[in-house]
Order: structure tokens, then sequence, then C-alpha cells
């Protein structure tokens, strides 16, 4: 993430250190061009303001995360007291709390102060050695060499701290086919130039609980690869459009919180009003969460409708159900191609492709547009499919997971198994978008669709978490059923929760796509009320039948 660079401030910054005297200083001391000396003088001063602001924002998101943890113990100490469950309160562990939340609180400081604090913990810098005379050679000078105790024999040296890695990584998908240009290739347009290929890999730019990485810059003409993601990601010549080619794997959404690719963009409340007006998010292109790797290089603020409906609950949501329901020796391939006006999606391409015995089949492309010179709104989105090859018939509907098992099971059994067969369905979004379906405003603000909306909503917070945008960051807050899950290891409850997140989008996409029911809605509403209102309160004493249970009445509301 950018702190200065492309803000009205880059601009003051050139402004005063242009003639500034440390830049002729410099021009003198290394005898280089005027020009020159300005140029590394500026860049330098702008570098060190980036790594500045980067160190304050990581070292306050860890404070306002202590924070948070210490005022979540506190309030559920007062919970239990107001709901009478004074059994096995900690006094003293509260009391430990609200001090450590008190030390914690006066770490908060303004940027100024920080620099200024930090600064004066620093030793001064090494006098600046003079050039020597022609013909004289000053011996560098080397640090005293000290001897360290010995470690006495008894002493267990300290483990290493995990070194955690950035999620997704799958070994073994460096020679999958790709239609990504070779190194070598000619570029069209390009005079005669070549593509060029780059290794690359994700490492931690700065240690804070490994929530910051350092991906390599994008540049022109190199294909960006990145071996064991089974992604490229590369600039098309002409355009400047960002494409990405990522093997689909396993969602890699429950690490948001560690990898938070999407924080390249400012939130739409820090970029402008109109942004958070439109209340535009952060859309990712083919390395997605959800698919298995979360990338910054094509993300763009797009609008809700684009991010969360026609990719979301659409295009990606087709992609993932392939991927669960492949069959043996079949792989998908994901692909996408982003073109920005600014930071904002101006168009994007999505092709869907099969991987089978080393060969690509390409089945659906697909293409999202907003008209160039409108503001940021939900209805102005183009969305067509451009096409869809032979072999979608063969790859883009396979036989469900869940259907292939009980077909076999008939089969052994000796039972008629045609009625079975169920296969991977475009979703419905897909089916809406491109007949260009809608809802008419009345649906949209009708009372009970807003009401049960926002408890599904909740629920789905409660169960995955929800980003919430912060000044300068995007938060992942709730998730506790899930977090639960995992700290208990409960593996039930864990695919009861995955089975449940299913249905609560389902329910998401059908009511605000098809005719306002009131009385549907306001069944489901009471059912994921109820549900809510324990979970979120005795969140440890959810099981996963209850979870079942909550989608079996559900299911019957659809």
């Amino acid at each position: 993430m950018n702190f200065l660079r492309g803000t009205k401030f880059e601009a003051q910054i050139r402004l005063n250190l242009k003639g500034h005297p440390v830049v002729e200083a410099f021009a003198a001391r290394f005898d280089v061009p005027h020009e020159r000396a300005q140029h590394v003088v500026i860049e330098s001063v702008i570098d060190a303001m980036e790594l500045l602001g980067s160190e304050y924002v990581m070292k306050m998101n860890r404070v306002v995360g202590r924070m948070t943890q210490l005022r979540e113990a506190i309030h559920f100490v007062y919970e239990r007291v107001l709901t009478g469950s004074l059994e096995d309160i900690d006094t003293e562990g509260m009391g430990q709390n609200f001090a450590d939340l008190r030390a914690e609180t006066r770490k908060l400081v303004d940027p100024k102060t920080w620099a200024e604090t930090e600064g004066a913990a620093l030793p001064p810098l090494p006098p600046l050695p003079h050039t020597p005379p022609p013909g004289v050679t000053i011996e560098p000078i080397r640090p005293p060499v000290t001897t360290e105790p010995a470690v006495p024999a008894t002493r267990q040296r300290g483990r290493r701290r995990h070194e955690p890695q950035y999620p997704g990584a799958r070994p073994g998908l460096a020679d999958r086919p790709t239609r990504a240009p070779r190194k070598g290739d000619l570029i069209p347009g390009r005079g005669g130039k070549r593509w060029g290929e780059q290794i690359a890999t994700i490492t931690k730019e700065i240690d804070a609980e490994g929530l910051l990485w350092h991906w390599p810059d994008l540049k022109d003409d190199v294909v960006l690869h990145f071996p064991e993601y089974g992604y490229r990601v590369w600039k098309e010549h002409g355009t400047g459009a960002v494409v990405e080619e990522l093997l689909t794997g396993p969602s890699v959404t429950k690490g948001r919180g560690l990898t938070r690719g999407e924080d390249v963009l400012f939130t739409a409340g820090d970029v402008s009003e109109a942004y958070r007006a439109a209340k535009t998010e952060r859309a990712h292109g083919a390395a997605s969460p959800g698919l298995g790797l979360d990338a910054p290089y094509g993300v763009a603020h797009a609008v809700r409708r684009i991010n969360q409906w026609l990719e979301r609950s659409g295009v990606e949501l087709w992609a993932r159900r392939l991927r669960d329901n492949a069959e043996p020796g079949v792989e998908y391939l994901w692909t996408t191609r982003t073109q920005k006006r600014g930071q904002t999606l101006a168009n994007r391409e999505y092709a869907l492709s099969a991987v089978v015995d080393g060969q690509i089949h390409e089945l659906y492309i697909f293409e999202t547009s907003v008209p160039a010179g409108s503001p940021p709104s939900d209805t102005n989105v183009d969305f067509t499919l451009v096409g869809a090859s032979p072999a979608a018939e063969v790859y883009g509907a396979p036989v469900t997971r869940k259907s292939r098992a009980a077909i076999e099971s008939a089969a052994q059994s000796g039972t008629d198994s045609r009625h079975l067969i169920e296969r991977v369905e475009p979703p419905k979004v897909l089916v809406e978008a491109l007949g260009r379906t809608s809802r008419t405003t009345q649906d949209l603000a009708h009372p009970a669709v807003q009401r049960t909306g926002e408890r599904l909503d909740n629920l789905a917070t409660l169960l995955e978490g929800k980003e919430v945008e912060r000044p300068g960051r995007t938060e992942l807050v709730g998730a506790k059923l899930l977090k639960r899950a995992f700290e208990s290891e409960d593996s039930h409850l864990i695919e009861a929760i995955d089975a449940l997140t299913n249905v609560v989008q389902d329910l998401q996409r059908d009511i605000t796509t098809g005719p306002a029911d009131p009385a549907r809605l306001a069944r489901i509403d009471a059912v994921v009320k109820a549900f809510h209102d324990r979970a979120a309160r005795w969140t440890d004493k959810v099981t996963a039948a209850d979870v079942l249970a909550l989608i079996r009445q559900l299911k019957a509301l659809r």
C-alpha cells in the first residue's frame, strides 16, 4: 500500500526538495550531475517516508488488535454477570485486563509523536568519511571483535519462532499447462522484443504477526510465475490489462486475516466521497481467496453488484463448484483480464478452462464492463457471455460428487441410478445476469426483504466473518462460531458450518432476485433470529447437530 506516492503530499515534497542545499551537497560529494543528484535525494526521501508510514500503520494495527482482544475479554465477563452466570469468573484476570487495556491505550499516538519517539531511540548516524587525497589509501573501519560468553551446557536454547508461509501453496504445480506467454516468445507490437519470465516468491517484508507481505513488482514484458501456487500474472502490451491465470485450489478465505491482498488499494472511504457513497469494494481478479490465492495484482474498486453478485455469487461460485466436483484427472484453470480506470474496474474478462491430460480446453468466457465517464453505480453494469466452446459439453457440467457417490452405491446394490444424476449447473445469478433479469426498486425496498437480508447478513458474519472498512485498512470481524470450531478441532462442526454458509448464500440470492413474499420471509427471519441469538450468546454450546437442524429448517423454506 502506498502511503505517500500518488497523493497531493508527494507533489509538495518534490517541490520543497528541488534546489535544497542537500541536493547540491550530494552532487558535489559524489561528483554526479545536479539532475541525477536531485532524483536520488527526492526518491530516497519519499521511499523513507513510505517505510515510516508502513511501520507506523503496522504497529498501530497491533495495538488496536490487542485492545480489541482485551475489550472482548472484558465484555465476555460483563455478559456473564448480566446473565447471572457468576461461576468461574477470574476477578484477578479481570483487573489485569483493565491494566493491560490502559497500557495499550497509551501506545496509541499520532504519527508525528510516534516518529519523534522512535527517532530519539536510534543511535546517531556515523560521520561521513572524507574523500582521501589521490594516492592515499584509507583502511576500512572494522567493527571491534567481541567474544560472547559460552552458553552453559545445561541451558536450553529457545525454539526458533514459527515462520508462517503464505496460504495457498501447493507443491508440484510448476509444470502444469499454461496459456501465459512463454519466455522467449515475441511480443506483438514491441519491435522484436521477447517475453521474459521471473520465478517469483512471496516474502515477509516486515515481521509483524505475518500480516505484511512483499510481492514482486509487475513489470512490462515479464510474466511473474509463482510455481508453488499455480499462478501466473503479466501485463498485456498496448492495453495495460492485468492478466491472471490460477489453477484453482482449496479456499484460503479463512486466512484473510493473514494475507490481506486487497490492502494494495485504499478503502472506498479513503479514496473519495463518491466511492464512499457508491459503497465500492475491492474486487480480486483470478487470484481470489475462495479459489486458492489472495494476490494483489488484479484488485480494483468495483460496486457491490460486481464484487458480490456477479463475481462471488456468479462466475467465482461456478468455478468453485466445478473445482469441488471435478472428475478424476480434471482440473480447472481460472483466468481474468482486468482493465482499470485509475483504481476503478473498467472491464474484466473471465475464462473458465479445464486441464485434462496436459491439455487446456477453454469452456466459457464472460465479460463485465462499466461505461466510461459514469459514476460508480449498481445500475450501469454490463455482463455478457462472450463465448462457449464444444468442450463445455464434456467438462463444463460434471456430475456432482454427491451424485457420483450415490450412483456408485446404487450400482453396488443393483438399483436403477438414472434418477440420481445431478450435474453442476450455472448459478442462478449467472442465468439472471445473462438474461438481464433484475429486481424492481419496489421489491428491493420492501421492509420484509430488507429485514430478512440484514438477519442473514448477521448470521453470515457469525459464521464466516465480515470485512469492515476502517481508515486505511479492512478488518475481518465476527466468525465466532467458525473460530470456536477450529480451536476445538471439531471437524463435524466445521463441515456443518460450511454447509450452512452455502445455504445462507443461496437464501441471500433468493431474497434479492425473487419476488417479495412477506409470509415466507417472516418465517425465515424467525428461524434465523432464534439460532443467531442463541449462537451469538452461547457460542461454546452450539453443536454440529444444531447447525444441521437449522439447515433442514432453512431448506424447507426455500
